[in-house]
């Protein structure tokens, strides 16, 4: 199932920037297994719902160490790894905002 979520902040910009759009795709419906690299969308505990690029995964594939685009973001550097079971999707899709036109 497919899902559509704003985003807020920075971190992970110049991929996505504050008030644009991603769309995510549930992981029981990914076809291939996540990698570094992939953008993802997870729950963190004392941070809430999140959303950042994979940096590594551990060897069994059930962690991965995310991390944002810039040096000030609150990441796995801060929280550690994130389990398999904590990822709500992957980003399949950004939809960017757009310069408006001056008539």
């Amino acid at each position: 199932m497919l899902r559509l979520i704003r985003i807020r902040g920075n971190s992970i910009a110049p991929y996505l920037r504050d008030g644009e759009l991603a769309v995510i795709l549930q992981l029981r419906w990914l076809r291939k297994p996540l990698r570094e690299g992939d953008f993802i969308v997870f729950h963190e505990k004392m941070h809430g719902t999140m959303i950042k690029q994979i940096d590594s995964l551990s060897a069994d594939g059930k962690q991965f160490f995310v991390r944002g685009l810039d040096d000030f973001s609150t990441d796995s550097r801060l929280f550690g790894a994130i389990s398999y079971d904590q990822v709500k999707g992957k980003v399949i899709f950004r939809i960017r905002k757009t310069k408006s036109a001056v008539g």
